[in-house]
């Protein structure tokens, strides 16, 4: 750990103005490792005299600074906690960061607090102390706004999605009404169509039954005026047979008539006397 230590406050020393002085007082300052217990029994209160500022204590406010730089920047996609999550963001002090600096900025600390027990004791500790906690309170300031804002643009889309769920509602139950009412207007149309084929079938029906009926009528007519017309013929020639039959009766009278005529001229001529034949005519 000492070693690693030494690497990262190398790292970090090479970008500071001032990194050549330092990293000269590292390189002969000894380290040693302070355990996690030790770090929590050590006192936080800052006195008020005015401590004598050791190296080792320039570089715990130097890295506290870099620690407040480095949150600060951190984009966001490098945050633990995002929208949704359910994670707090006042859990922890360094939430914010992502696992790698976490780690090296816990090793800074850690470094960084066995070098000021070395030093001067609780001073050194205390304004550690005091900047870690004043950049873990803005970076956790920061990573609530920073959620506050992520849950109001989830609410905002929830709203948004809400009300587009309910235009899609609206236009489905508008759509089923339309739906309804032309299934209505097929059905009627079905129907009508239906009602005029039954109809034209009706009417085709009822010509072809007139039709039928007008040819036996015409039949029968014809049959009538048949036998009529027979009827008629024979008593025109029973007519005709009677006036042939009584022209035959004149004649024979007429011709009785005549015989007895000649028969009373030649009496006549005889000197006998004579009497008129009457004629009648049948007709």
């Amino acid at each position: 750990m000492a070693q690693a230590f030494r690497e990262e406050l190398e790292r970090r020393l090479s970008k500071t103005s001032k990194s050549e002085d330092l990293k000269q007082v590292l390189v002969e300052a000894p380290v040693t490792e302070v355990s996690t217990e030790a770090l929590a029994e050590a006192p936080t209160e800052v006195t008020a005299e005015a401590p004598n500022v050791s190296v080792s204590t320039a570089l715990s406010l130097n890295f506290s600074a870099r620690e407040t730089e480095v949150e600060a920047l951190a984009p966001r996609s490098l945050l633990s906690p995002i929208a949704g999550s359910g994670s707090s963001s006042s859990s922890s002090p360094r939430t914010f960061v992502s696992q790698g600096s976490r780690r090296t900025l816990d090793v800074a600390r850690t470094g960084s607090t066995g070098l000021l027990g070395l030093g001067h004791g609780g001073h050194g500790v205390g304004s550690a102390s005091l900047a870690s906690r004043s950049s873990a309170g803005s970076a956790s300031t920061w990573g609530r706004q920073l959620l506050e804002a992520d849950v109001r643009s989830l609410r905002a889309q929830l709203q948004e999605e809400r009300a587009r769920s309910s235009r899609l509602a609206a236009e489905l139950h508008h759509a089923q009404a339309n739906v309804q009412k032309l299934q209505g207007q097929l059905d009627l149309q079905r129907e009508r169509d239906e009602l005029l084929q039954d109809l034209d079938s009706s009417l085709r029906e009822m010509k072809t039954s007139q039709t039928s009926e007008q040819k036996e009528a015409m039949k029968e007519t014809k049959a009538q005026e048949k036998q009529e017309k027979k009827a008629l013929m024979a008593e025109l020639a029973k007519i005709e047979k009677m006036r042939a039959e009584r022209e035959k009766d004149r004649l024979q009278k007429l011709k009785q008539a005549k015989g007895k005529s000649k028969g009373k001229r030649s009496a006549a001529e005889a000197g006998l006397p004579t009497k008129e034949p009457e004629i009648r005519d049948i007709d």
